[in-house]
């Protein structure tokens, strides 16, 4: 239970106020649960505390891109591949975030060329090139996904599957 979870993080922040770890993790609970302005306020604790962990920056760009803060969700991501040129949460959270700050094309270039290397960043491209009205394309990436997934054993998840159908506007699959 996330609540719970929430009330451990602070619990560890009691006994170390410095620890890293519970302070994003503290910041992941608030943002899944929807209490943003609190991830937020965590958000500049944490890169405080470990400014150069590209996994700072990751957490940083996943908690701004729930709240619907791309541009800061964005500028995360960079500052998390600068650290770490091949962070594939980056690169997900970079083209995702563009998408929504309405910069479809250079969503699809930041994902394109990633997802060639990385099966779980297709899931994100199909999403954005369906919803840049792409939808031929989308469909290939689908079926390059099916293909990866059962050719080459690669991880992917039903939620890649269907992150890629809602983009389509297929919600019965």
């Amino acid at each position: 239970d996330l609540n719970r979870a929430c009330l451990e993080f602070r619990h560890a922040l009691q006994l170390n106020a410095n620890s890293v770890n519970a302070v994003r993790g503290l910041a992941r609970c608030a943002s899944w649960l929807g209490r943003h302005t609190e991830a937020l306020r965590q958000i500049e604790v944490f890169t405080q505390l470990d400014p150069i962990a590209p996994k700072t920056h990751v957490a940083g760009a996943s908690i701004y891109y729930a709240a619907g803060d791309y541009d800061r969700a964005i500028e995360a991501a960079r500052e998390a591949l600068e650290l770490e040129s091949q962070s594939e949460p980056s690169r997900y959270f970079l083209g995702l975030a563009q998408h929504f700050a309405g910069w479809h094309e250079t969503a699809i270039n930041s994902l394109m060329e990633p997802s060639r290397d990385c099966s779980a960043l297709l899931s994100g491209l199909a999403f954005v090139l369906a919803r840049s009205g792409r939808h031929e394309e989308a469909l290939k990436v689908v079926a390059e996904m099916r293909e990866r997934a059962t050719s080459q054993a690669d991880l992917l998840s039903p939620y890649d599957f269907a992150e890629a159908f809602a983009g389509l506007g297929d919600y019965e699959r």
